[in-house]
């Protein structure tokens, strides 16, 4: 009985594992993916209020490790399962970016 339970369960596991894999993680990535580009705004438009040279640095700094951040996002975003509308959408955000 006990065998053919998990029998029964694995293809739930698994499907749950994917739904999870593949739908949940990047919709969470979509949440910080936004939360980094404004910060990214925010950085700039503190910049350009106050622009001096030790700022700019900072503001250099800053965003490379946002940009890291963004990259990361998006490829792990590329590697999940896309429906064709998914994929239109995320190659025109990617050409922004």
């Amino acid at each position: 009985s006990s065998v053919w339970e998990k029998r029964l369960m694995h293809p739930m596991n698994t499907s749950a594992a994917f739904l999870y894999q593949d739908r949940l993680l990047p919709a969470t990535g979509l949440v910080q993916l936004n939360d980094l580009m404004y910060a990214k705004q925010q950085l700039i438009a503190g910049y350009q209020a106050h622009p001096t040279a030790a700022r700019r640095h900072y503001l250099q700094v800053q965003l490379g490790c946002h940009n890291f951040g963004i990259d990361s996002i998006v490829s792990s975003y590329e590697a999940t399962y896309l429906v064709a509308e998914e994929t239109r959408v995320f190659g025109a955000l990617r050409a922004r970016l």
